[in-house]
């Protein structure tokens, strides 16, 4: 077994603060070159897998790639979850975000419609 799938299979099993059926959202970044964890496309694994292992709806994925986490400079699609989880459509509301690096989203945490902050693929 590959190291990423043994550290995947670590985050399946963590418990869900979301009741089965609900509906979610994810952030995935990566800072580009060597010294990430995970790619974009790693993080969208997990998530996925997060998803099905407790029956929820992942409903879209927000990612920037190549983007530093010091800022929000740049980082479009970060910036435009935070707009609709703010402003969110009627058939667009979501029960929570799931992240690998919860530090990446303060700005979210004053949503009043985001009960849930879930950290599903930090470090290794």
């Amino acid at each position: 077994m590959n190291s990423s799938r043994s550290n995947t299979n670590k985050v399946w099993r963590k418990e869900s603060p979301f009741e089965p059926g609900s509906k979610i959202v994810a952030y995935a970044r990566d800072s580009g070159g060597d010294g990430q964890d995970r790619s974009v496309d790693q993080q969208k694994d997990i998530y996925r897998e997060f998803c099905k292992h407790h029956k929820l709806v992942l409903s879209h994925v927000y990612a920037d790639r190549a983007k530093s986490g010091g800022s929000t400079t740049g980082r479009d699609q970060f910036l435009q979850m935070v707009e609709d989880l703010h402003h969110p459509k009627e058939d667009e509301k979501v029960a929570g975000v799931i992240s690998g690096n919860l530090a990446a989203l303060p700005v979210i945490s004053t949503t009043a419609s985001i009960t849930e902050l879930v950290c599903v693929a930090s470090g290794t």
